[in-house]
Parts: structure tokens; sequence; C-alpha cells
């Protein structure tokens, strides 16, 4: 975030312990006797750089709500836990050879192993949310694993389909990054039903996780910024349409929507598109869309308490369209 490291680092300040419960909890859920669940696991669940965006929202949603309790903790690391898991599979699925300037788990580990290693996080995940005991979490959580899936099998069906809609674009980012923060806000919202502000949360977190997704499309594409911790043009050398990518085509002349087309199918390097965006201005047209989900959050923030948590997380919202990395 804008110097988002910094400003994450200040929140984090303010539930550090808490961030260290959800920690130490992660560790205790995914122990085992074999010693390769815990070689894998220990390089999987610690990567460095790790911004904890899912668990530090968890917290702040339930302090927002001035809630208190050890179910926060293990809401926080069950979410972490389905996150990690997807991201275990997803880098399997898109043959991604590095995550945060490291090595992926497959890279090191194997395919084979780190799809397993996904499945074993997963039903750590499922430990942890029976202990709360909860038949509505329960059915909450598992909807939003199925969706999650749903999601990146539409992606998958859409790959270097360049007629993808941005409605499609919505529901695919909607599954595979909004949903996470939505369902934790919800979550929250069933442990302390009588607070009037459940639905309010749950807006913000929607509008949240899509500003956030919809960023780092647009990071993905933006060859100016070098702080990037990840290689560029990922999106485009895998075949899928984001939204900078749909809005250029959208804009394109016949010539250049060619040559997009040619892109997606993985005929020529994706930085053929580059001049094409700036002729398109498709990152100024990505705007509208971050004022809107910009918006609405702050708009849902609004009806929430006055408290120092309501401002990390105004604050969290704002910095998302300025992120480098």
């Amino acid at each position: 975030m804008t110097n988002g490291n910094g400003m994450l680092t200040g929140i984090h300040e303010c539930i550090t312990q808490d961030l260290q419960d959800v920690h130490t909890m992660i560790g205790d859920a995914t122990q085992s006797s074999i010693d390769l669940i815990q070689t894998i696991g220990q390089y999987a669940l610690n990567q460095p750089g790790r911004k904890l965006i899912r668990p530090t929202m968890v917290i702040l949603f339930a302090r927002a709500l001035d809630y208190h309790s050890t179910k926060v903790t293990e809401l926080a690391a069950i979410i972490e836990l389905i996150h990690s898991a997807t991201l275990l599979h997803d880098d399997v699925i898109d043959h991604a050879k590095t995550r945060r300037n490291k090595l992926t788990t497959h890279s090191v580990y194997g395919g084979t192993q780190s799809i397993l290693m996904g499945d074993f996080i997963y039903a750590s995940a499922f430990k942890l949310i029976a202990n709360l005991n909860s038949t509505a979490i329960t059915h909450i959580l598992a909807q939003a694993t199925q969706e999650i899936v749903e999601g990146e099998i539409l992606q998958l069906g859409l790959q270097r389909q360049i007629d993808t809609s941005i409605e499609e674009y919505q529901q695919i980012i909607r599954a595979k990054t909004s949903l996470l923060f939505s369902t934790s806000a919800q979550c929250i919202a069933k442990l302390c039903p009588n607070n009037p502000h459940g639905k309010h949360l749950y807006d913000y977190a929607h509008h949240f996780g899509m500003l956030y997704q919809i960023t780092d499309d647009i990071l993905d594409i933006d060859t100016q910024n070098k702080q990037l911790n990840k290689a560029h043009g990922t999106d485009l050398s895998e075949g899928k349409m984001t939204l900078p990518t749909i809005l250029a085509y959208q804009h394109a002349s016949e010539a250049d929507q060619d040559t997009i087309k040619t892109i997606i199918g993985g005929k020529i390097p994706w930085q053929d598109i580059l001049p094409i965006m700036e002729r398109t201005n498709a990152l100024k047209h990505c705007q509208p869309f971050l004022k809107l989900h910009t918006t609405k959050g702050l708009a849902a923030l609004e009806h929430l308490p006055d408290s120092i948590y309501k401002e990390h997380l105004k604050t969290l919202l704002e910095h998302i369209p300025l992120r480098k990395k």
C-alpha cells in the first residue's frame, strides 16, 4: 500500500497479540507427525512478505463491532488457512514459478505434493470450523469455499476467451478475492447477532475485496511500477481477460483488437499490449471502477460507531488503489 507496508505495520501494532495468537493457532492446526507435511507446511505458510491482510481484517471487523472472543482468533486462522490452500492450488493450476519473489511451493516440492498440502490445509481449516460449534458459520464457510472453487473453474472456462464480459470478470473476482473478505464479515456478524451493523460490515468487505483485486489486476499490467513483488504480465501470459485488458479491447481499433486477440491466444509476447494500453487509456478507464468500490465501501463504513478500528478500516480501503505491491 502506499508505503503500504509502513501503514499496515502501524495497524498491526494495534493488534499485535491477536495476530500472534492467529499465527500460533495456524501452526497448531497444521501440526502433523509426517515430516514431509511439516516441511512443506513451514515453507507454504511462512512465506516472507505476507501482509496477513485477511486475518487483520477479521480482527478489525470484530473490534469495530466491539466483539472480543477467542472465536475471533479461530475465525481469522480459518480464513487465512482457506486462503493459503487456494494459493497452493492456484499456483499449480497457473504454473506459477514464484510468489512474493520466492519459488512457489510446487516449484520446490512438486505439483502433487503442493495440491495434497492444499487439501491438508483445507482439512485443518474445517477442523477449526468444527471448534466454533456454529451450524450457521459452518454453512457460510462451506458455501464460500464452494463458490471460490466455482470461480476458479469459471475463470478456467474463460481462459483465452476474448469476449469475456465485465460482468463475467466481476463474477470471477468476487469469487476469487472479495468473497473471503465478505464471508469474514458475515461470520463476525453471526458471532454478535445483536449488533445492528453486520450488513454494513458485509457491504464494506465486499467492496474492499473487489477494489483489492481490480487494483491487483492493474498492477499486473503497470510496468511503470517497479515495486511489484512478482512478474508483470502474468494474467496476460495465462490468457486471462482482466479489467484493463477488457477495457483496452473495448476502446481499441480493429487492428489493435486483432493484436489483443493474438496476445490472449498466447501467440505473441504480452508486452505487445503496452502501447495499446496507452492508446486506449485503459488504465484511466479503470478509475471509475476503483472510485465506485471506494465510495460504496466508505459509505457502508460510515454506519459503524466511531473507533480506532473503524479508522483503520477506512485507511486500508483508501490506500488500496495507491498500493504498489
